[in-house]
């Protein structure tokens, strides 16, 4: 590689979701998703600059809640 380019480090990240259905309420759905889980410092790859190595570091952690109704 040249001197002048830089490598993109890779990473990882842990995304945890879950879905609830009670019973006593046909059609209800309750969820939770949590991207990013341990709060792990990355920057997308489509964000790198591969002349000057600096990136955009993506916010955090984020957690997202949502429910639907079907009928």
């Amino acid at each position: 590689m040249p001197e002048d380019k830089h490598e993109k480090p890779g990473y990882v990240v842990h995304d945890v979701r879950a879905q609830w259905q009670p019973a006593a309420y046909q059609g209800l759905t309750v969820s939770l998703a949590v991207n990013n889980l341990l709060d792990k410092e990355y920057s997308e790859h489509s964000s790198f600059t591969l002349s000057s190595g600096n990136s955009m570091p993506e916010p955090g952690r984020d957690l997202r809640l949502g429910m639907s109704y079907r009928f």
